[in-house]
């Protein structure tokens, strides 16, 4: 990974950009949802000596094995240092969005490999892409995940290169590690792998079969650790129960949703930004097929392009076997296609200065204009973005939840009262209490409190009667339902 030798001011100025976005769009806080109270729990047990657990339905810490841990570990250590825990993740982000921008642009820098703005247009596409933007306004592991990702394949670029079987350990190291951050980490090792064979197969087959079962057992050796940790714990390699089920319309309908969002903003309803799509990929289509490179083909752009191909194969495969047999309540949204984003970005910048590099034709004029007219739009909404998170973080973060006062009425509570609630871990990470998943009414077992919430959309009609509902909490009934939305 060679660093720029020049225009090194340029390279650092969209970073910082992105670093500083981030740090005043958290000024408040991070947004949580409900991944990201595990993971701030996590965070806090793990500083604190108590390793990397949460308060469980009994009201005892639990060891933690749905979520991996990395991400609570990296933001573990400024909390450590002093730092408080929105700040800490507020730090960790910044960081993160500076790297993971730094090296989309190294990424393209070395592959390129001639003066261009290929590597400048890239890091700005992603600096101020909403669906990344968004990811480090949050208190998520994909903060990390996705430069984890983009160092393993810069990685596997010089090993490429040079034949270097250090390069192909390190690789291992950055991606074994992604999997420790998000498990979607695993399908980036599974399209690795495959791209390692793809490139050396043919010419040199036994060297192909050292590098996987190198790269795999390097790769893989920390989720080995976590899963071993998992077995010793709890006896258990995770918690997520097999349970096939097939694809909802809605599932697919979220992913043309989401790759829409890449070209047009949430500003615009979801047919809009499909027509919007088609036409600049058809467009791009068009211009692709009617410029002839100059140059002969590059084989490290080959490589990349196929590292490429591969890895985002791989994740878009891993989410369908997520969904249709683990977690139905994953699809392909705008967070889960993020990566997928920072990649098709990577490989456009990366291969056009070698295609398009004599004179414009019209079609690609109008496909630059195209391109540069989503930019602005994009980069509006992610500014706009940033600024509705600095005076309110999202979701479990808004003061709505946080200084709701039903949560001083459920820790005043005898400490054997049985309390249940619709969402159980907002709860728990509230009051601190052991908190069980709400049954149906008529099967509450004896004197129960329960905590019902609704959907944030129709907190307003629910405000009406939180005073009434609070009145009977007073009065201690056997069964009382709280909607906890609303101060």
């Amino acid at each position: 990974m060679n660093a720029p030798s020049r225009g090194t001011f340029v390279f650092l100025l969209t970073p910082i950009f992105g670093a500083l976005l981030v740090l005043y769009g958290t000024h408040h806080g991070p947004g949580l949802s409900r991944d990201s109270l595990r993971y701030v729990r996590g965070a806090e047990n793990i500083a604190h000596g108590h390793g990397y657990a949460d308060v469980g339905e009994s009201g005892a810490l639990e060891f933690i094995t749905h979520w991996p841990p990395l991400y609570s570990m990296v933001v573990a250590v400024p909390i450590t240092l002093g730092l408080s825990t929105t700040n800490a993740v507020r730090v960790v982000n910044a960081f993160a969005f500076f790297a993971t921008i730094w090296l989309v642009g190294i990424s393209v820098r070395d592959v390129v490999r001639r003066a261009s703005l290929a590597p400048i247009a890239a890091m700005l596409a992603v600096a101020l892409a909403p669906s990344v933007v968004h990811n480090h306004l949050m208190a998520w592991s994909e903060t990390i995940f996705i430069p984890l990702i983009l160092a393993g394949l810069l990685k596997l670029l010089d090993y490429a290169e040079s034949d270097r079987l250090t390069d192909l350990a390190v690789a291992g190291v950055c991606l074994g590690l992604s999997a420790l951050a998000r498990y979607a980490g695993v399908a980036f090792i599974a399209g690795a792998a495959a791209a390692l064979v793809i490139w050396e197969w043919r010419a040199r087959p036994l060297r192909a079969l050292q590098g996987v079962l190198l790269f795999g057992a390097v790769a893989g050796l920390p989720t080995g650790i976590w899963f071993a940790r998992n077995v010793l714990a709890t006896r258990h390699t995770h918690d997520r129960p097999f349970q096939p089920h097939g694809i909802d319309v809605e599932q697919i309908r979220a992913g043309v949703d989401a790759t829409s969002q890449w070209l047009l903003p949430n500003w615009f309803n979801l047919r809009v930004r499909t027509v919007w799509m088609l036409l600049v990929v058809a467009l791009l289509v068009i211009a692709w097929r009617r410029a002839a490179p100059k140059v002969p083909p590059d084989p490290v752009l080959r490589s990349f392009l196929v590292l490429v191909v591969m890895c985002v194969a791989s994740y878009l495969g891993f989410i369908l076997v997520t969904m249709w047999f683990f977690d139905f309540e994953v699809n392909f949204d705008v967070r889960m296609m993020a990566p997928v984003f920072v990649l098709v970005v990577l490989a456009v910048a990366a291969a056009a200065p070698v295609r398009f590099v004599h004179r414009w034709r019209g079609e690609m004029r109008l496909l630059a204009a195209a391109l540069a007219l989503s930019f602005v739009m994009l980069a509006g909404y992610a500014v706009a973005h940033a600024w509705a998170a600095h005076r309110e973080p999202a979701q479990f973060a808004s003061p709505r939840w946080t200084d709701a006062a039903v949560w001083d009425t459920v820790r005043s509570l005898p400490p054997a009262t049985p309390i249940y609630s619709s969402q159980f871990e907002v709860s728990q990470y509230f009051t601190g209490r052991g908190v069980r998943e709400l049954p149906a009414l008529g099967t509450l077992p004896g004197p129960a409190y329960v905590l019902h919430y609704p959907l944030l959309d129709d907190a307003a009609a629910s405000l009406a009667r939180t005073g009434e509902l609070r009145a009977r909490v007073v009065n201690a009934s056997d069964v009382v339902v709280v909607y906890a939305v609303g101060r």
